[in-house]
């Protein structure tokens, strides 16, 4: 048995415009300066509200919709975005970790490889590393790990409750690591 499990959703989304993605995060870069937040080097979009994110919206909502089941949302429960933005991040440039306000979080990769940093999901139990660490165990596996690495690929979907701190680890390499991240809220439908 399994108590207090942490449900992650991962999938690669199909029919998505990446190039088109990685050209807009280069335009916006370009002129704004962004703002800091979690990132330490590489730039962070201010909030996003563009039409040309319509379609990456419409997967990720049904992506949502179906997380929401594994959650067993109640059915007269709306999940809508809050907000959105985009991550440029070069060589050496990586989040540090942070948790988000809302209910599910999660981010796209149109630009990536697994050498560009991993998404570094926390294990909320603080109190873990006084004996549950690794010096105690064969391998780390999901019953026992301080972290779960997920390596990032183009067109990779992952989602997560907004309250799980996480982290991006460091890009090692000379290209551009570029991520889409959302925040979610959940409210009473509206009849």
């Amino acid at each position: 048995m399994n108590i207090f499990s942490i449900p992650i959703h991962m999938c690669e989304l199909q029919e998505i415009d990446n190039n088109s993605l990685v050209s807009y995060a280069y335009s916006l870069r370009d002129n704004n300066t962004g703002r800091t937040l979690s990132n330490k080097g590489g730039w962070q979009s201010d909030i996003l509200n563009d039409n040309i994110l319509n379609m990456l919206l419409i997967k990720i909502l049904t992506n949502i919709s179906y997380y929401a089941n594994l959650l067993d949302v109640k059915k007269d429960k709306t999940i809508s975005f809050t907000n959105t933005w985009l991550n440029i991040n070069g060589q050496n440039d990586y989040n540090i970790n942070h948790v988000h306000d809302g209910f599910i979080s999660g981010v796209y990769y149109p630009q990536t490889s697994p050498d560009m940093g991993c998404l570094r999901l926390e294990n909320h139990n603080n109190l873990k590393s006084i004996s549950w660490h690794g010096n105690n165990f064969n391998n780390y596996n999901t019953h026992n790990a301080e972290n779960f690495l997920v390596s990032p690929k183009t067109g990779l979907l992952v989602l997560f409750p907004s309250w799980l701190e996480h982290g991006v680890e460091p890009n090692s390499v000379n290209e551009d690591r570029i991520s889409f991240s959302f925040n979610t809220r959940i409210e009473n439908a509206v009849s």
